[in-house]
């Protein structure tokens, strides 16, 4: 799913439809998303394609107290 939170999240190969996602985005699909990664006790590892695994190591260390998901994905391993 390339380049769905932005439009300049991935252009790779002239692609110019980022962003295309958030306008699907409210207040039910953020519940649903923090109900899979924002409320589990138990301990998981993120396997991710290489570009989201480079999108994650330059934004988690740096996401701001108050983000939920954040938080939630930060405390877990990543591997790529």
């Amino acid at each position: 799913m390339q380049g769905q939170g932005s439009a300049e999240e991935d252009t790779s190969d002239g692609f110019d439809l980022g962003g295309w996602s958030m306008k699907f985005s409210d207040a039910k699909a953020g519940a649903a998303i923090m109900g899979v990664v924002g409320t589990l006790d138990k301990p998981y590892d993120l396997l991710l394609g290489r570009k989201t695994y480079d999108v994650f190591a330059s934004y988690w260390p740096y996401v701001p107290a108050d983000n939920s998901i954040g938080r939630s994905l930060q405390k877990r391993p990543k591997t790529y």
